[in-house]
């Protein structure tokens, strides 16, 4: 929960007078001691001055403490922030744009405040409905069915960035878009230009990330009894991809920084979430650090968001109807619950002070929620 102390016009005011009352009456005291240096202030005096100094004291903190609980229990709730008809399956957030989303066949903008007004931003060509969405420097990246297109997240025109068959999943480096589909893992420059292929896939992809100088993502594969993903990475320059040492039941999402990739696997449906780390310099083969282990249940899927220094990972019992946001720390440490959710979110984004999120809302819909991010535990 952050507290941020911002006190009332009135209160400064009130505090101020009441301080300023306290100098006075030591200035008074300070004078008359000056003028009548053969005397001393009687016991009297003194105690009363000290009382006097010490009800001006409290009452300052009183009210400065007193509005910093209450803007801590202002910010523990969260903010709905729009409704949509249609369902948001994926979404991207930033403090300065705002929440960028697809519904159906279109994708919108909206601030992240109460009631926002949502703005059309592009429709899809076709029927195609809006796929995996990235916000990047101003920029918003969607998949179109066999495209991959970018339009200003404030508003313009949108461009074809790529074009193939079917994309997955999409992910930014600082100058270029890379993809997974049909064929593998290829990439362009985010200003449109030819497609440079890094590998071939032998299954189908899922859950595409950079990580420094390496791409990484899963592979859905069946060997006749079971069906599984696999961590696969491949330089940023393309190569001979890596492929993990085991796969992995249930695989739920992926994600990478400067130096390492994380992910959260279970076991199955009802079992905990673990969060696992791979780094520095990544590759498939290596073996992992456990971060977290058995974050409560999952349903059907855990849903995962990252800043600079922490995960956000949800999780959703479906026999309780109840879930969580839980925040780890990239360095490590105690997983802190950051959330409380009553629906089974569908997406989840994080800015440099909020975390937002869409859930499921009856009879049918979907609405998006903006919660502010709490200090970490401890502080």
């Amino acid at each position: 929960m952050r507290c941020t102390a911002i006190p009332r016009v009135s209160d400064l005011i009130g505090v101020l007078l009441l301080v300023v009352n306290g100098l006075q009456t030591v200035t008074l005291n300070v004078r008359v001691r000056m003028r009548f240096k053969a005397s001393r202030a009687s016991p009297f005096t003194r105690t009363m001055n000290a009382i006097n100094m010490g009800v001006c004291l409290a009452v300052f903190l009183g009210a400065t403490m007193g509005v910093a609980e209450a803007r801590a229990d202002d910010a523990s709730a969260p903010v709905v922030v729009l409704t949509s008809a249609t369902a948001i399956d994926s979404l991207a957030a930033d403090d300065n744009v705002g929440v960028v989303y697809g519904a159906g066949q279109h994708l919108w903008r909206a601030p992240i405040s109460r009631s926002a007004t949502p703005t059309d931003l592009v429709a899809t060509s076709g029927k195609n409905a809006v796929g995996s969405v990235v916000l990047d420097r101003g920029e918003a990246f969607f998949i179109d069915g066999g495209e991959v297109r970018r339009v200003p997240a404030r508003g313009g025109a949108s461009k074809i960035v790529a074009r193939g068959r079917h994309f997955a999943s999409i992910a930014l480096s600082t100058d270029r878009v890379f993809w997974s589909g049909t064929n593998g893992i290829a990439s362009a420059p985010r200003a449109g230009g030819p497609a440079t292929p890094l590998c071939r896939s032998a299954g189908p992809t899922v859950r595409l990330v950079v990580s420094a100088q390496t791409i990484a993502w899963f592979e859905l594969h069946d060997d006749g009894a079971t069906t599984y993903m696999q961590l696969h990475t491949v330089p940023v320059r393309g190569g001979a991809p890596t492929a993990g040492n085991g796969g992995f039941n249930f695989e739920q999402t992926l994600l990478g920084d400067a130096t390492a990739l994380y992910w959260s696997q279970t076991q199955g449906i009802g079992d905990g979430v673990s969060i696992v780390k791979l780094g520095p310099s990544p590759r498939a083969d290596m073996d992992p650090k456990l971060l977290a282990d058995r974050l409560g249940e999952v349903s059907q899927q855990s849903l995962a968001a990252q800043d600079d220094a922490g995960l956000y990972v949800s999780t959703w019992d479906s026999s309780s109807s109840a879930g969580t946001i839980t925040r780890i720390l990239k360095a490590g440490g105690a997983p802190q619950v950051v959330a409380r959710l009553t629906a089974e979110p569908s997406a989840l984004a994080v800015t440099d002070t909020q975390i937002v999120w869409a859930e499921p809302v009856k009879p049918s819909g979907t609405r998006v929620l903006a919660l502010q991010k709490p200090l970490p535990a401890g502080q």
